[in-house]
């Protein structure tokens, strides 16, 4: 008869005991689950806002490469051709000025531009908007421009980051950047001089920025190709 209890008694213990682990084990999965839940959520959130953002969509902005040029025909064949590269000048500035982008255009000779713009903007709208400038100048004036890259701070110089060549006759237009900005006026002698930067030869290669493809009244004047300063 004791015996007999002793197992009542152990069996009834065993009911609990397990019941007990089976919640916790019921617990743990549910909790493993939520943390698998949150840990998830968390690496999409961050996956998604450091995908590179879509830059704005400069070739629907107004003026339009269509208003540029009829705004600079206009002025009828008897115009100053300094007269319609102002005209260029204050409506292609004007476009970014609208959506409130410190970025201008100002002619630097008869075939060259500077292309000013905020050292916050990306270099790859810098690229975008230089080769705009080269296009939608072919298209309006007539002739391809090379378009000087800089950017612009307040209260300091502007410092030239990059260049658009032409290209040969009938060849792509060449963007490109350089690490050290392109310094001028002795800068950049002086500097590799002083051993702030290496000498070209030593000058590590530049990120190469993807330009966008012509716009539809642009497409002529070629596609542009980025390549990196030596």
């Amino acid at each position: 008869m004791e015996d007999a209890g002793q197992t009542v008694e152990q069996a009834q213990g065993a009911v609990p005991a397990t019941g007990t682990r089976t919640r916790r084990r019921r617990l743990v999965l549910r909790w493993s689950a939520a943390v698998a839940l949150v840990v998830a959520g968390v690496a999409g959130y961050l996956a998604w806002t450091r995908r590179p953002p879509a830059g704005p969509e400069f070739e629907v902005w107004e003026p339009s490469t269509e208003q540029i040029v009829a705004a600079v025909e206009s002025l009828g064949e008897t115009a100053l051709e300094a007269d319609r590269r102002l005209l260029f000048e204050r409506l292609f500035t004007s476009r970014f000025r609208r959506h409130v982008m410190a970025v201008r255009l100002k002619w630097r000779s008869e075939r060259e531009v500077d292309l000013l713009c905020a050292a916050a903007i990306p270099r790859r709208e810098m690229a975008r908007m230089a080769y705009m400038a080269y296009a939608e100048g072919y298209v309006t004036l007539g002739y391809p421009l090379r378009v000087h890259v800089y950017e612009s701070y307040i209260m300091a110089p502007r410092r030239r980051v990059g260049i658009l060549e032409p290209g040969e006759a009938g060849g792509k237009p060449v963007v490109q950047f350089d690490p050290y900005g392109l310094a001028e006026g002795g800068w950049r002698e002086r500097f590799q001089r002083d051993g702030v930067i290496p000498p070209d030869d030593e000058a590590p290669p530049a990120t190469p920025h993807a330009a966008p493809g012509a716009s539809r009244l642009s497409r002529s004047a070629g596609s542009p190709v980025v390549r990196p300063s030596r």
